[in-house]
């Protein structure tokens, strides 16, 4: 479906004319690829990062391909993402796992290439909703390059996870290029939409917004003698999908909402949630300041609830000057978009897309993340639409000063973007230089600095991983983590007397915290302290047992028998202390 729409100038002709024996739409798409592939070469350099490594080595649903009917029914989410169904996504990460193993370019050309079928679709998005190739031009060019999506494509998790806001992108394309609306909700293109919402919702729950996206359309440009009553079946088989995705959802993992409400409170929720928008649509025009985890105010980052400063969260209101400011902001750009609506609706549509596209940032529907650059892969088609239609206009009037600005402008642009994106990527070369760059533009965060003490640890840099654990304890000294955490990198250097001290202080922070106690246990047998060994070794078994974790104090009891010694002493005295324990009695200890 074409619409005619108006422009800011008076039109003389297309801003850039594409002339059929010089620069076909074949020509022109095939540039964009490849500025697109230049400007994020630096991608295929990238590390595994994150819980990348551990989700595709250690989450066992992915192991094996047998298991694909569990990635629908029996489903169990990794431990960082508690909460997320998403069965396609699990499933293109155990084909990819069995394809690539543990080659990581293998997983950066695959989001590479979603990244180009995402620039591609936008591309024919933009000439069906514009009829017009030169706006195509520039909104794809944008869109492709903005440093935004970086974040959306280095992971290996977020790179398999952008193809859902690709099939929603797909999805809307489909629907705008039905030629009739009718109650054949299943026949031609209609049919392909609905398709790739659902493949769209069961990759990427954000994509459950583009029912919203679709009645805003619709609305909009609305076509005479089409009634609601015409479009309304269609409306209806959106809204079916996605009941019925939250409904298996909620007989799988027994829940709706990936999070729960800050401290079980909606309006804390939605305060943070209006400062992550505002936040969202600065990063969309002034791409600088990226990060992996932003504060989008003092004591409140991105995610991580522990990591905030409690009395900041709970002092909020809709008093708060930020918070004001940002209804302002949303109200501004409401009434822009009303005012646009008869004379430049392009614009209103550009807008509301982007502002629909962030409506999950307000955690009406809870999440635990509050913000995160990938998703605005979706709200950046928005953007970079408006912008195209802009420049297009500009450059397409009479005045003589603009014509040259115009281009000069858009190159600059480009440049921009390009290199930003470039050097992005290389924020994400490894775990040392991406926790690096996190704990920079992050430095109130006490979990960065214990993540980045725990790298350090791994590369051998002993002494810096030491630095960031007492950061992160003088940020957060109730938390027994980090002192945890640190014991590791103590006994690397030897230093053992600070290891115990470390175990100690955590189990004095948290008083049932059995991996201290088995820790503790292994360092004094180390250390042939074969008593004290005992001793924590049996607090360790006890809390297992009483926490209900059956396994680890299998495994506890299991790396007893490297030690026949502790064998012997140990288990006569804890089968009678500790009811349930014969329960995970290894076969050979009978």
């Amino acid at each position: 479906m074409v619409f005619d729409f108006c422009y800011f100038f008076k039109e003389k002709g297309s801003a850039l004319k594409i002339q059929k024996n010089i620069f076909t739409e074949k020509w022109a798409l095939l540039v964009i690829l490849a500025v697109v592939v230049l400007a994020h070469v630096t991608l295929f350099q990238n590390q595994f990062i994150l819980e990348d490594g551990f989700v595709l080595h250690h989450w066992k649903l992915i192991q094996k391909l047998t298991n694909l009917p569990r990635f629908f029914v029996n489903y169990i989410p990794p431990d960082s993402q508690p909460g997320i169904y998403a069965p396609l996504r699990t499933l293109f990460l155990a084909v990819s796992r069995r394809v690539f193993a543990d080659l990581s370019l293998g997983y950066h050309v695959t989001a590479l290439m979603i990244h180009l079928l995402g620039v591609f679709t936008v591309y024919r998005l933009a000439i069906l909703l514009t009829d017009k190739k030169s706006i195509a031009v520039i909104t794809a060019l944008l869109f492709g390059l903005h440093p935004v999506h970086v974040a959306a494509l280095s992971g290996i998790i977020a790179g398999i996870e952008t193809l859902g806001f690709v099939f929603m992108l797909l999805s809307f394309y489909f629907y705008v290029r039905a030629k009739e609306l009718s109650g054949e909700v299943f026949s031609g293109d209609r049919g392909k939409s609905l398709l790739f919402f659902a493949l769209s919702v069961l990759t990427v729950e954000w994509a459950l917004i583009l029912p919203v996206v679709i009645i805003f359309y619709d609305t909009l440009f609305r076509v005479p003698k089409r009634s609601f009553k015409q479009v309304l079946p269609s409306w209806l088989m959106f809204v079916v999908i996605t009941g019925l995705y939250y409904a298996s959802k909620w007989l799988v993992l027994g829940q709706w909402a990936p999070g729960t409400y800050v401290f079980d409170r909606f309006d804390l929720s939605l305060f943070i949630g209006l400062k992550a928008l505002i936040k969202y649509l600065w990063l969309l025009i002034f791409p600088l300041s990226l990060a992996y985890n932003h504060v989008l105010s003092p004591g409140i980052s991105s995610f991580n609830i522990k990591d905030f400063d409690k009395q900041t969260v709970l002092s909020q209101s809709i008093l708060e000057p930020q918070v004001i400011l940002s209804l302002l902001v949303v109200l501004s750009l409401c009434v822009a978009a009303w005012r646009q609506y008869r004379r430049r609706p392009v614009i209103t549509f550009a807008l509301g897309w982007v502002m629909i596209l962030l409506l999950p940032a307000l955690q009406i529907v809870p999440s635990g993340m509050f913000f995160n650059e990938r998703f605005l892969y979706g709200a950046a088609f928005g953007f970079c639409l408006l912008a195209g239609f802009v420049v297009d206009g500009v450059w397409s009037c009479d005045k003589r000063i603009l014509k040259t600005i115009t281009p000069l402008a858009l190159l600059a642009a480009v440049l921009f973007y390009g290199g930003r994106t470039f050097y992005r990527h290389k924020d994400y070369a490894g775990p040392v230089v991406f926790f690096e760059k996190a704990v920079r533009a992050n430095p109130q965060s006490a979990y960065l600095a214990g993540d980045l003490g725990i790298v350090y640890t791994r590369a051998g840099a002993f002494e810096k991983a030491l630095q960031s654990y007492e950061k992160a304890i003088a940020l957060k000294p109730e938390d027994q983590h980090f002192h945890f955490s640190k014991e590791l990198t103590c006994s690397m250097m030897k230093r053992y007397d600070d290891s115990i001290a470390s175990l100690k202080k955590a189990i004095e922070l948290q008083p049932d915290f059995p991996e201290a106690y088995y820790n503790l246990a292994g360092l004094y047998r180390f250390l042939q302290r074969g008593e004290e060994a005992n001793g924590n070794l049996i607090m360790a078994l006890k809390l297992y047992v009483n926490q209900g974790r059956l396994l680890e104090a299998n495994a506890a009891l299991l790396q007893m028998e490297q030690y026949r010694n502790v064998q012997e002493q140990v288990l006569k005295h804890v089968l009678d202390e500790i009811p349930g324990l014969k329960k995970v009695i290894p076969k050979s200890f009978e």
